[in-house]
């Protein structure tokens, strides 16, 4: 019940105080379709290759290999 309720209101005012205080520090806050987001380039190359032993890897069209999580964090 807590954690529904938490997830209900508590997360959105949550989120909502703390981009107030950012956007007070001269900050931007953008939200992010999570979907899709470790098969593109962050760089904007374009589509990444996936290693088919290592799956987490990506290839970027310009040869370098980063982790998946790392490129859809950025």
């Amino acid at each position: 019940m807590l954690r529904q309720r938490f997830h209900g209101w508590l997360h959105r005012r949550l989120a909502t105080l703390i981009e107030a205080k950012f956007a007070e520090t001269g900050g931007r806050v953008e939200y992010v379709y999570a979907r899709g987001t470790s098969s593109w380039a962050f760089d904007g190359s374009g589509k990444l290759k996936r290693d088919a032993k290592h799956y987490e890897l990506a290839t970027f069209s310009t040869g370098k290999q980063y982790n998946c999580d790392l490129n859809a964090s950025y």
